[in-house]
């Protein structure tokens, strides 16, 4: 589990933001990155945002929890941003459903890294990339499981061999007909690359109030393998 009880300290400070930055009838929540470990120096670790912020900086929602040179970038676009007192850099401002490193200076002692925020999960419309590796994450506070119920599943434009992998656990799924494999469900802060056999782009809306509904379909498929 990624929650766990927090030392008093950092309770304290977790309720005193939450205080100033959340409405009273806000639900708020935490994860802890790299759950059963610090992060080592040197070492690079996946992330995604789970929760929703009005702010979406990287200084707003990564805080100041880090160390001089730590490394932020963000898997698709290459954008990336470095810690001096601040994060400083062409990536600015962090995205629903984006997939991100974090690299841990090797000067930098190991630390424990958290993100909290709102939860208040976003629809997010999703590019997956034809003959390509597409990096996503879903700004979930729970878990989803891939396939859902009544022959329903995720990424509903699948095709045959179409693969999802966890870059967190290495666990990956195959689709032929519904997701199977060591993978099962898409868990808040992981990071997973899509690999599509389709030849053509795929656009799709994740609504986080209706994961399997197809009326969040959307494509520009013409041909399918």
């Amino acid at each position: 589990m990624k929650k766990f009880i927090l030392p008093l300290l950092l309770l304290l400070a977790i309720g005193m933001l939450i205080a100033a930055e959340s409405e009273a009838s806000d639900v708020v929540g935490y994860f802890k990155i790299a759950p059963t470990t610090n992060i080592q120096p040197g070492s690079r670790y996946p992330f995604s945002i789970p929760f929703s912020y009005d702010d979406l900086e990287v200084n707003a929602v990564m805080g100041s929890q880090f160390g001089d040179n730590d490394y932020i970038e963000d898997l698709w676009s290459g954008d990336n941003t470095y810690f001096f007192d601040l994060w400083d850099g062409s990536l600015f401002e962090m995205s629903y459903g984006a997939a991100y490193w974090f690299d841990r200076d090797a000067a930098n002692p190991a630390m424990s890294m958290y993100i909290l925020g709102k939860v208040d999960p976003s629809p997010i419309d999703f590019t997956i990339w034809g003959l390509a590796r597409t990096p996503f994450s879903f700004n979930e506070a729970k878990s989803i499981p891939l396939n859902g119920p009544d022959d329903t599943y995720l990424f509903p434009d699948a095709v045959d061999e179409d693969y999802i992998e966890d870059l967190d656990t290495g666990d990956n799924a195959y689709f032929f007909g519904m997701w199977d494999g060591s993978l099962t469900q898409i868990d808040p802060t992981h990071v997973y690359w899509y690999e599509s056999l389709n030849t053509d782009n795929v656009e799709w809306t994740y609504d986080p109030a209706d994961p399997y509904g197809l009326t969040t379909r959307r494509t520009n498929i013409r041909n399918k393998k």
